[in-house]
């Protein structure tokens, strides 16, 4: 195992936590999967995604695909046994958020892989030699802030009598402050609607 940022185990493993009965009664089929863990909730442009994982396979190798429905990216890297750390760069391709598909791959291992520790019973279908795929998905939340906008609603008169007509000033600004190009939709309500709430 190894540990995500936040501490918590991030494991490969193989079920060995029955009994002999329940071994014969469901042999093993296939070993357990790989968790892998984002470092972050939430990302800005600009920084760069990592996925901890263990890695049980000799020879495997990773495809990492990213992206939203307006462009993607992929990346192919060989991967060590053990500890092992995925990054993505986020850039445009993950504008408003992207999906991460994370595909370890291994290749027919030259021998059982991993030893079992013990002797219990196996399925025919199991082999742990046979090429292995696992697939991980996440879903990336990414924050641009250059691309903020701000919105001011200054009122003529702050308070009006029923019927009276009302003038306000509304001002769209981007993160440096200048006026940005935009389109508003006003509301307004009868505040005594709300009281009555």
């Amino acid at each position: 195992c190894v540990l995500d940022p936040s501490g918590g185990p991030l494991c490969s493993a193989l079920e060995l936590g029955k009994t002999e009965v329940e071994w014969a009664a469901e042999p093993l089929v296939s070993p357990a999967g790989v968790s892998l863990g984002a470092d972050k909730q939430a990302y800005r442009l600009g920084e760069t995604a990592s996925f901890h994982f263990s890695n049980p396979f000799k020879n495997a190798s990773a495809l990492l695909v990213w992206g939203n429905g307006l462009g993607g990216r992929s990346l192919v890297t060989a991967l060590a046994t053990g500890p092992q750390t995925l990054q993505l760069p986020i850039g445009d391709e993950c504008f408003g958020g992207c999906r991460a598909t994370i595909v370890v791959s291994s290749p027919a291992q030259p021998e059982a892989s991993p030893a079992l520790p013990v002797d219990l019973a196996t399925s025919v279908l199991f082999d742990s030699r046979l090429p292995r795929r696992i697939v991980s998905q996440h879903a990336l939340d990414v924050i641009d802030d250059s691309r903020k906008l701000s919105v001011t609603v200054q009122l003529d008169v702050p308070v009006l009598a029923p019927g009276s007509e009302a003038g306000l000033t509304v001002t769209l600004t981007d993160a440096s402050g200048n006026p940005a190009a935009g389109e508003v939709a006003v509301f307004v309500v009868d505040r005594a609607f709300l009281d009555v709430a």
